[in-house]
């Protein structure tokens, strides 16, 4: 598969995934909970395919990066449905997507990539989006 076909179907199984995370959290589903079944389940298809696949190359440093990659994705998990309860989704959503803004400040001061002009541009477009979200909602 080539990479438009990973972007399409990782589009749509994230918009699955959020739609899915605010039908729990709209439906009572403990914060904790949600996370942990989520967790559960992207291990054991995991596990699946690689057995499936086979498992490529691993080093220690993979594995570590790898295990805490795991850790703050299950914390973003407990707090976006932490944030669902509280606020609605047409709110959360676009204000998390803002991960790419400090995402791309952190790529180039540990991965060599390099900022663009107009990488640039769109952080400020993101922060821009943020202050007319925030102030668009009654308080």
């Amino acid at each position: 598969m080539e990479w438009a076909g990973y972007l399409a179907l990782a589009f749509v199984s994230y918009s699955a995934q959020g739609l899915l995370f605010k039908y729990a959290a709209h439906h009572g589903c403990d914060k904790y909970l949600t996370t942990f079944y989520v967790m559960l389940v992207v291990f054991c298809l995991s596990a699946v395919i690689s057995l499936i696949l086979g498992v490529g190359a691993v080093t220690s440093t993979g594995v570590l990066a790898a295990a805490i990659s795991g850790s703050t994705y299950a914390l973003y998990n407990i707090f976006r449905v932490g944030a669902l309860l509280e606020m609605p989704a047409s709110i959360v959503y676009p204000l998390l997507r803002l991960y790419n803004a400090p995402l791309l400040f952190l790529l180039v001061a540990f991965t060599g990539e390099t900022m663009t002009a107009y990488n640039a541009a769109g952080v400020l477009l993101a922060l821009a989006s943020v202050y007319l979200l925030s102030n668009g909602e009654d308080k």
